[in-house]
């Protein structure tokens, strides 16, 4: 068995629906299925090994994804091979904890985080949250926010809430760090549609644009 990064080429892609990417393209592979990433992350799949456009869910942001396809053999369907991908930029953390002897009134992990990279944490910066159902290891793939976006060392706590009246009552914190290497924010359309606009003078190139806000 094998995943193979080559062999094939994006040749469009589109949005499909407000979370639906659809990416076409062509491929040497006439045998294998093809996976579609986001950030390191699988997001879709073709169904056969002649399907030739992969659909994956995907919410648009500010900050830009890195998107490719993967082509792997049938039997390997449905595995997520995204920590074998190459190290390129993404916005979005996977981070693991295990839970042990928590009480059954437990209902929260909650996820905290520094404001920027190497901050301290701050308590009430919460980044993701999820539902414990029991005693397990919780595999959790934190999105980039508005208070956790950015490339560099992020420090991060994950703390257990119980199901008290009104938020909660929170257990020992688990401290973590993440390294993030994240695409810059996107810029903004200019009037006439562009992104960007060029002037040339003298053989130098200027080209203007506008960050998309933070």
């Amino acid at each position: 068995m094998a995943q193979y990064l080559g062999g094939f080429e994006i040749t469009h892609y589109g949005w499909l629906g407000t979370h639906s990417l659809g990416v076409w393209f062509t491929s040497t592979y006439t045998d294998k299925i093809h996976q579609l990433y986001c950030g390191r992350q699988l997001i879709g799949e073709t169904r056969g090994v002649s399907d030739r456009l992969v659909i994956g869910t995907m919410v648009p942001a500010d900050w830009p994804n890195h998107i490719q396809i993967l082509a792997v053999d049938t039997d390997q369907a449905g595995s997520d091979f995204g920590e074998l991908l190459p190290d390129r930029p993404y916005n979005r953390a996977k981070i693991s904890v295990t839970v042990s002897s928590w009480p059954s009134d437990a209902k929260y992990l909650d996820v905290t985080a520094g404001t920027a990279p190497d901050g301290a944490v701050d308590d009430t910066n919460l980044i993701y949250r999820e539902f414990y159902d029991s005693d397990r290891t919780y595999t959790m793939v934190v999105p980039a926010t508005d208070t956790f976006r950015g490339s560099g060392t992020w420090n991060l706590e994950v703390t257990g809430r119980d199901d008290k009246i009104p938020g909660g009552n929170l257990g020992t914190a688990k401290s973590l760090t993440v390294d993030v290497l994240s695409h810059p924010p996107d810029v903004t359309l200019q009037p006439d549609g562009s992104r960007f606009s060029i002037t040339v003078s003298g053989g130098e190139a200027t080209i203007d644009f506008t960050e998309a806000s933070e």
